[in-house]
C-alpha cells in the first residue's frame, strides 16, 4: 500500500512515532523502531518529509499505534537534495497533518497528493510557486475551494464564504480590495502554467497567508504552522 510520510516524533532512544497518510486508511500514527543500520528491514532515514513508501502494517484494532511490517522506499530525486524543495516539503507536510488528522480515507486526495509530490521531485526550475498552487486546488477534496474568478474592480474577499463581493461584509475575516486583486492571478495557475507568472516575493507572501488564513477558517482546530514562517523567508 502506497503511504506519504508527513511527521516523526522522537518516542525514546529506541523508538520513533511516524504519522503516514496512507492510500486506504488516511492519516494513521505508527510506532517504529530507531534502525540506521543498511541492514535492517527499515531504516529511520527513509521518514522523511512526503517521502513515499510502499508499506504493510498490522492492523489489530487492539493496537493505537500500529507497526510497520515492511516497507520500500520509492526514492525522490530532488527533494531531499535541494534546500527549496526540502522546506517546501517541510511545509506541506506539516500541513497536511494538520488538515488531514480527522479526515476519512479519500483515494482521490491521496492520489492528488502523491501525484503532486512527483511532479515537484521531478521539476527542474520555476516550481517557486508549487505550494501556493498545491494548496489552492487541495482545498477542492475538502469541499471549499474558494471562487476567484475575476470580479469586478475594487471587490473585498470574503474568506468565510469564499466568494468576491462589492459589499464589504460585517464580520471581519475579509480582504480589502488592495489585497484580493492577486486571487485572479492565482486562480489561473496550475502546474502546467505557474512558471509563466512572475511574482514578487511580497506577493508570494501575500498569497501564501491568504491560503493559510482561508483554511484556518474553514478547518476546526487548525493548528499554527511552525514551517510557514520559515517557508515564506525562503521564497521571500
Amino acid at each position: 500500500m502506497h503511504a506519504i510520510v508527513l511527521n516523526t516524533i522522537k518516542y525514546s532512544d529506541k523508538d520513533l512515532i511516524v504519522e503516514l497518510l496512507t492510500e486506504k486508511d488516511g492519516c494513521l500514527s505508527f510506532m517504529q523502531r530507531i534502525s540506521t543500520s543498511k541492514r535492517a528491514k527499515i531504516r529511520t532515514a527513509w521518514f522523511q518529509p512526503l517521502a513515499r513508501l510502499d508499506v504493510d502494517y498490522d492492523d489489530r484494532p487492539a493496537h493505537k499505534l500500529k507497526r510497520l511490517t515492511t516497507a520500500q522506499p520509492l526514492p525522490l530525486l530532488t527533494i531531499p537534495y535541494e534546500p527549496a524543495k526540502t522546506t517546501m516539503a517541510l511545509f506541506l507536510a506539516e500541513f497536511l497533518r494538520v488538515t488531514m488528522r480527522s479526515e476519512p480515507a479519500s483515494p482521490l486526495l491521496f492520489d492528488y497528493v502523491w501525484n503532486s509530490i512527483e511532479w515537484l521531485d521531478t521539476c527542474r526550475e520555476s516550481f517557486a510557486n508549487f505550494h501556493l498552487v498545491f494548496l489552492l486546488h487541495l482545498a477542492r477534496f475538502f469541499g471549499f475551494e474558494p471562487n476567484l474568478e475575476a470580479p469586478s474592480p475594487n471587490c473585498y474577499f470574503d474568506l468565510e464564504s469564499g466568494t468576491f463581493t462589492m459589499v464589504r461584509p460585517l464580520h471581519p475575516n475579509v480582504l480589502l480590495p488592495e489585497e484580493a486583486q492577486l486571487l485572479p492571478t492565482l486562480m489561473r495557475m496550475n502546474l502546467a502554467t505557474m512558471h509563466l507568472f512572475k511574482l514578487s516575493g511580497e506577493q508570494r507572501s501575500q498569497l501564501l497567508r491568504f491560503m493559510n488564513n482561508y483554511y484556518k477558517l474553514h478547518i476546526p482546530n487548525f493548528a499554527e504552522l511552525k514551517s510557514l514562517k520559515v517557508l515564506q523567508e525562503v521564497f521571500a
